[in-house]
C-alpha cells in the first residue's frame, strides 16, 4: 500500500495540473483516495519549501527528486557550489515523533524516460528493493527525530556503492504539530562491472565480473580468473561473496576464494563498525594464504603459508549535552606463518615472525557531515567530514624472538574556513623493548585541501592540494627499512627503479580542475592541470636538490555518476626532474574512483605502517 501511495505521490508531484487542484475540485471528483493523495501531497511540498528555507540544495532537490529532471536532463548541474550544514533544517523537527516513513527509490535513469539508452539500462537494472532502503535507517517509526541521526543516515545511504543519491525531506503528520513523516529518496547507479589486475612481477593477469547490488538487495557477486600469456593461458578463479548489513543488523559477511597460477587465498569475515556516536563494533577475520615471495636480502622467493586469526570489538558513548565522543576498542592477532624456509632472525626479516599482537585504543572525537557538490565528482551530492579525532594506542607482541610493547598517539581534524575546506593529521608510533629501547618506529603527518568553487565563464574551477611527510627510525635490519613513491603517495606519471627508496618521503601534490558547462546523457567533462613535487632523503631534515623530483600534466574526466566506474580518466605528463631516472609516462589511462576523505569515526586498532 506505502509503494502505491509514493509511486502516485511522484505522479502526483510531476503533473502540474494537479498541483492546482483545490479542496472544492478534490470534492467534487468524490474520491476519497484521490483527496489522501492531495493532503499527502501538500504535506511534502510544505516539508520541501521549509527545506529551501534552511537549505542551498532547494533547486537541486527539486530538479533531481520532485521535478525528476535530473534523472533525465540538466538539472543537477546547477546544484549548490557551496558546502552546507543541512543541521539547522533537521534542528527544525528536533524532538518532534515520527509518525510514518516512506521509502521512494528510483532507477539508474529515473522511473520514466523516453529515451532509448536510459530505457534500455532501466530495463536490465535490477531496482533497490524498499526494504533494502529501509534497512539502513537509523531511525523507526515512533522515534523522536534527532537532527544529528538524519545527516549520518544521509551520509550513510549515499556511501552505499549501489546508491548514486539519497535524500531525506521531512513534513508535517497531519494536522498534528508534534509529529512529523519522512520521505527517504534514493537513485541506483548501475551496479555490474568489470575489473582488470595486473600483477607485473609475475606477469600475470587477473579479469572479473562483479555485481554491487545482487538482484537488488545490496549484496555483491565477484566471479572472474587469471590468465598468462604463456601456457597455460587460463588457470585459477576468484569467486566472492559479500553480505551488506544482514537484515537491517548492519553486520557485514565476506567470503573469498582466489586460486591463481602460484598463489591462494581463502578468507572469511564477520563485522560490525561503529555507526551512530553510542553503538557498539565487533569483528572476526580468518584467512589463509598460500604461495612464493620474494625476499629482501637475496635475489629468491620461498613458498609461504600464513594463516590469520583475527578479532576486535569495541564501544563508543556520546557525552550528553555535548558534540563529543569517547571510545574504546580493542584487538587480538594472531598471524602463523608456517613452511617458511628463508633465513630469519631478531631483526632479520621480520615478516615472517608468527607474532600474537594484542592492542587498546582509547580516543575521543566528533563527525559531522558538510554536503557539496564538484569536489572529486558532479551532479551528485559529496559528504564532506568535518570534526577531529584523538586516539591512543598501546598493546603489546610476542613471537619467537622477542616480547614488545607497543604505542602510538594520533590526531586528525577537519574544518572549513573563508578559503576552502581543510583536513590535516599528524601520527606517531613505536614499538619498544622492555627496556624501553625504541623499534620499527613511524612519524607521519599530512593535509588535505581544497578551495571554494570559482565560477570561470559557464564552468566553474577549485583546486586541490596534498601534502603528506613520513619517516622512519630505529628501523631493523634486513626488513624494508625504507620507502619509496607508492600507493596514494606517488607523484604522477613517474615509474621509479625499485632501488629507489629513502628514509624519509616528502610530497606535495597539487591540482586545479575545472568543471565544463558539457552534459550527454549524463556524462560530464572535467578538465585538470597538475604539478608534483617530491623528496627521497636519508636525512630526516635536509631536503638536498639530488632527491628531488617533479612531474607536471594535464588531463580530463570524463564522468557519470549513473556508472560504477564514475568516471574515465586520460592524463598526459613528464617527468621534468627525474634524479633516478625512472620510468617515465607521457600518457595514461585510467579508471579513476570517485574519492572519499579521511573519516574521524573510529577504527579496528592498528600498527601504523611504514609505507
Amino acid at each position: 500500500m506505502k509503494r502505491l501511495i509514493g509511486i502516485a505521490l511522484c505522479l502526483t508531484i510531476t503533473a502540474a495540473s494537479f498541483a492546482q487542484v483545490t479542496e472544492k475540485q478534490i470534492a467534487a471528483a468524490d474520491s476519497i483516495a484521490l483527496r489522501k493523495k492531495y493532503i499527502k501531497s501538500n504535506r511534502f511540498f510544505d516539508g520541501l519549501k521549509e527545506r529551501s528555507k534552511k537549505s542551498e540544495f532547494t533547486n537541486f532537490i527539486v530538479n533531481s527528486i520532485v521535478v525528476n529532471k535530473d534523472w533525465t536532463g540538466r538539472g543537477a548541474r546547477e546544484a549548490s557550489k557551496k558546502l552546507t550544514d543541512e543541521t539547522r533544517y533537521f534542528s527544525t523537527f528536533e524532538g518532534k515523533e515520527i509518525a510514518a516513513i516512506h521509502i521512494l527509490p528510483k532507477n539508474v535513469y529515473g522511473d520514466t524516460t523516453d529515451h532509448f539508452i536510459p530505457k534500455l539500462v532501466n530495463s536490465v537494472h535490477v531496482k533497490t528493493r524498499e526494504r533494502i532502503i529501509r534497512q539502513n535507517l537509523l531511525f523507526k517509526v515512533g522515534d523522536q527525530l534527532d537532527a544529528a541521526t538524519m545527516i549520518l543516515n544521509e551520509e550513510l545511504l549515499r556511501r552505499l556503492n549501489y546508491i548514486a543519491d539519497a535524500y531525506i525531506i521531512i513534513a508535517p503528520y497531519d494536522e498534528e504539530e508534534d509529529k512529523v513523516e519522512i520521505f527517504v529518496h534514493s537513485r541506483d547507479q548501475w551496479s555490474i562491472n568489470a575489473a582488470f589486475y595486473e600483477k607485473r612481477a609475475m606477469e600475470e593477469y587477473r579479469v572479473s565480473v562483479y555485481d554491487e547490488n545482487f538482484i537488488g538487495i545490496g549484496h555483491r557477486i565477484t566471479g572472474g580468473s587469471y590468465f598468462r600469456l604463456g601456457n597455460p593461458v587460463w588457470s585459477g578463479y576468484r569467486l566472492g561473496y559479500n553480505i551488506h548489513n544482514f537484515s537491517g543488523s548492519f553486520f557485514d559477511a565476506d567470503f573469498l576464494i582466489d586460486r591463481s597460477y602460484e598463489e591462494s587465498t581463502y578468507m572469511t569475515q564477520v563485522k560490525k563498525a561503529l555507526i551512530k556516536p553510542s553503538d557498539y563494533a565487533v569483528g572476526f577475520l580468518y584467512q589463509l594464504y598460500e604461495g612464493m615471495e620474494g625476499q629482501m636480502l637475496t635475489d629468491t622467493a620461498y613458498h609461504i603459508k600464513r594463516q590469520i586469526f583475527d578479532v576486535w570489538g569495541g564501544v563508543s558513548r556520546h557525552i550528553k549535552n555535548s558534540k563529543q565522543n569517547i571510545y574504546t576498542i580493542g584487538r587480538v592477532t594472531n598471524t602463523q606463518n608456517i613452511d617458511y624456509d628463508g633465513y630469519m632472525s631478531e631483526t632479520i626479516n621480520p615478516y615472517y615472525r608468527s607474532p600474537l599482537t594484542a592492542l587498546l585504543s582509547v580516543g575521543i572525537y566528533s563527525e559531522s557531515f558538510y554536503r557539496g557538490s564538484h569536489i572529486y565528482s558532479f551532479g551528485v551530492s559529496e559528504d564532506i567530514p568535518h570534526g577531529y579525532k584523538l586516539e591512543l594506542t598501546g598493546g603489546r607482541a610476542w613471537d619467537e624472538y622477542a616480547n614488545r610493547n607497543y604505542l602510538a598517539l594520533g590526531w586528525s581534524a577537519g574544518f572549513m574556513n573563508n578559503f576552502g575546506f581543510l583536513q590535516h593529521s599528524i601520527t606517531y608510533g613505536s614499538y619498544f623493548l622492555d627496556d624501553f629501547t625504541p623499534q620499527q618506529s613511524v612519524f607521519s603527518a599530512g593535509i588535505d585541501y581544497f578551495t571554494n568553487l570559482y565560477k570561470v565563464g559557464k564552468g566553474h574551477i577549485r583546486n586541490f592540494l596534498y601534502a603528506n611527510y613520513t619517516a622512519g627510525f630505529h628501523r631493523l635490519d634486513g626488513e624494508r627499512e625504507k620507502i619509496t613513491f607508492n600507493n596514494n603517495n606517488t607523484l604522477r606519471m613517474l615509474g621509479l627503479q625499485r632501488e629507489t627508496y629513502g628514509l624519509s618521503r616528502l610530497l606535495f601534490r597539487t591540482e586545479s580542475v575545472y568543471f565544463a558547462p558539457i552534459y550527454f546523457y549524463n556524462f560530464r567533462i572535467a578538465f585538470y592541470g597538475f604539478c608534483d613535487f617530491g623528496w627521497l632523503n636519508d636525512n630526516y631534515y635536509k631536503l638536498s636538490s639530488h632527491d628531488f623530483y617533479t612531474t607536471v600534466g594535464a588531463g580530463f574526466r570524463i564522468l557519470n555518476d549513473r556508472l560504477i566506474f564514475r568516471s574515465i580518466q586520460l592524463q598526459f605528463g613528464y617527468a621534468v626532474i627525474n634524479p633516478s631516472h625512472g620510468n617515465k609516462s607521457w600518457i595514461e589511462l585510467s579508471d579513476n574512483q570517485r574519492m572519499r576523505m579521511m573519516r574521524f569515526t573510529p577504527d579496528v586498532p592498528s600498527v601504523i605502517e611504514y609505507q
